[in-house]
């Protein structure tokens, strides 16, 4: 049973290893978020293969079964699931997973294979075709030499094992880089007005204070929400407003530049309107 995990590797990546150096540029964190539907601006991720990693135990337990058969009625005794082993890798391949539909992640090497020391990129392209906010995961398969010499002593002592051995497969290691984010937003679908209000902002660009002219044609409670180009939310207010003009203030003062989304919902209907933060 062991031995098919290993072999399946390719649905197993889930190890999580201890505090890496960095390795990819940027690292896991929000993406420029996304327009349903519209052609997405292509975004890089650089990165340089590290000449050390670590591996799990039990993926070492496996490899050492693998190489050494015989040994397979002893390593349960060894009690390594929870340890992790330092790998020398020669080489490792990236996996990107967790991207809407639409998207795709190609590496400016076929396959998106790179020996240890090797400079590389992905770039992240294409017209997202689903809306939501999106995990993304580069998760490595690394090959090499794991340093087994802490445990090739005591019942391993009598099969001859060596310090170190040359994994037969490529395995999960700490090399991975998760939890990057993307939002895809369909604010094409809402507009700046609506049969029962409608929305402007001055100035705009705005560098402190913004004006929030909301004209209504009923009486009822405003809920703002800001939005930054990432998904984030920012900023939520409500406000009493009645039928006909209301000046809104905003305070944007403590955002940093860039473009941010104003939504208001008024009695069942929303609006959104567009600001730029200077």
């Amino acid at each position: 049973m062991k031995r098919t995990v290993l072999l399946a590797f390719v649905t197993a990546l889930m190890y999580v290893g201890p505090a890496k150096c960095q390795m990819f540029t940027p690292a896991a964190s929000a993406l420029p978020s996304a327009e349903l539907n519209q052609l997405y601006d292509d975004q890089v991720i650089e990165f340089t293969v590290p000449q050390n990693a670590t591996i799990s135990g039990d993926v070492v337990e496996e490899a050492i079964g693998i190489a050494f058969p015989a040994t397979q009625p002893v390593l349960g005794f060894l009690n390594i699931d929870n340890q992790t082993f330092d790998l020398l890798v020669t080489r490792t391949t990236l996996v990107v997973n967790g991207l809407p539909d639409g998207l795709s992640a190609n590496c400016d090497a076929t396959p998106c294979t790179y020996l240890s020391d090797a400079n590389g990129s992905i770039t992240i392209s294409g017209t997202p075709t689903e809306q939501g906010q999106f995990t993304i995961d580069i998760l490595t398969l690394s090959e090499g030499d794991v340093d087994i010499s802490s445990i090739t002593g005591g019942v391993l002592a009598p099969f001859g094992l060596p310090q170190s051995l040359d994994l037969p497969v490529p395995v999960p290691s700490s090399l991975d880089e998760e939890g990057y984010t993307l939002v895809v937003n369909n604010t094409s679908s809402i507009a700046e007005y609506n049969e029962s209000f409608s929305l402007m902002v001055f100035p705009n660009p705005v560098i402190t204070d913004c004006t929030l002219m909301l004209r209504t044609v009923e009486p009822g409670t405003a809920f703002i929400e800001i939005y930054s180009s990432t998904g984030q939310l920012m900023e939520e207010v409500s406000e009493v407003v009645s039928t006909g003009s209301n000046q809104l203030s905003v305070d944007v003062s403590r955002f940093s530049s860039g473009l941010y989304f104003l939504k208001v919902s008024l009695n069942g209907k929303q609006a959104l309107n567009r600001i730029l933060k200077q």
